[in-house]
């Protein structure tokens, strides 16, 4: 969102109607604390992407889909794309 909101117009328009249509779920303490061991043993992952990744734990996805490269090696319980 941060380009979108930069640049406004037709980025903005589909980064808003994108996040319009996802599912944006609350963060439990049991997932935040999660998040934190995972950032402990992974030291090059930062607290937001490793909230990220825990959060998708309870919502039994399938798959976490991301733009970053050093989530690639990442052993976290989850399929990264």
């Amino acid at each position: 969102m941060v380009r979108p909101l930069a640049v406004g117009g037709e980025p903005l328009r589909r980064a808003e109607a994108f996040f319009a249509t996802q599912l944006i779920e609350p963060l439990s303490g049991r997932a935040a604390r999660s998040a934190a061991l995972l950032r402990a043993r992974h030291r090059s992952l930062r607290m937001p992407d490793a909230l990220i990744l825990r959060s998708a734990l309870p919502l039994a996805a399938e798959v976490v889909i991301t733009a970053d490269e050093r989530w690639a090696d990442l052993d976290v319980g989850l399929r990264i794309r």
